[in-house]
Order: structure tokens, then sequence, then C-alpha cells
């Protein structure tokens, strides 16, 4: 496609990085922006999307995510023949985007429907960004039980 603009992943990680800033101190928004950069599929497509718009400001670049828009383009049926690659999303990657999304405080439905099928990895996640987003940034977690013993 003409149009198409392709991004490298240092690009996805200067994103990540300006949108992170942006979220600082709004621990639920900077949850969700960080579990959707930590889950490389979700990353590389708000950006292959332009759902991470870079801004010059005054005080330098800016990136925020735009989770709503983002959300709207998922619930938005495709057109016959018109998806391109970068429209594709696989079922555990939406997911994860629901959850972040949802945390950024855009409204997804319930989040039972969004978790199912999601890998172990992907569960620890999603667990340690609602963990942010509660107030624990340090708190880790494991989806085999296993406690964390400091020694």
């Amino acid at each position: 496609m003409a149009n198409e603009v392709p991004f490298r992943g240092a690009d996805r990680e200067h994103l990540a990085e300006l949108a992170l800033r942006a979220a600082a101190g709004l621990p639920p928004v900077e949850a969700g922006v960080r579990l959707a950069f930590q889950v490389e599929e979700v990353g590389d497509w708000l950006v292959g999307n332009g759902f991470v718009p870079l801004a010059e400001g005054p005080d330098g670049p800016s990136a925020t995510v735009d989770f709503r828009r983002a959300m709207d383009r998922l619930g938005r049926p495709r057109q016959a023949g018109r998806a391109a690659a970068r429209d594709v999303l696989g079922d555990r990657a939406k997911a994860v985007l629901t959850v972040a999304a949802g945390l950024a405080g855009v409204r997804t439905g319930p989040l039972r429907h969004a978790i199912e099928g999601l890998t172990h990895r992907e569960a620890r996640l999603v667990a340690e960004a609602v963990m942010h987003a509660a107030g624990f940034p340090d708190a880790s977690a494991d989806p085999y039980g296993r406690a964390e013993t400091s020694g």
C-alpha cells in the first residue's frame, strides 16, 4: 500500500517511552500503556496503525496511546478484501489490548471475556498491570502459584 508508513522496533520503543512519560503520575493509564507495549504484537499494531501519534511540543516530543480509537477499530467490521496485514491482530493480542484500554479508562466490557485464552506470560503481564494500577508497582505475579521469597 502506498500510504503505509513502515516503522522499526526502535520507533515502537521510542514511542512507548514517550507515552509512558506522558502517563506518569496516572498509575492506571501508565499500567495500560506499559501492558500494551510489553506484548510486541499489540505495540506494533498500535504504532503501525497510527494509534500512538508523535507530537512536538514546547518541551520536546510527546506521544500518547489513543486507546479509544484503537478499540473502535477493533469493533468496526472490516470490509471484505480491504483488510491490510497491519489490521490483523490475534485474539490473545486483542485481549491484552482490551485490558490495557480498560486500565486507561476506555469502557471495554467485562474483563472475563477479554482474558480467556491468555498464555501464562500474558496472564502474568495482565495481573502485574492490574497490580500496578492499584498502587503496587513493584509487585510481580506468578501464574504457577509460587510465592516469591526475599532472601
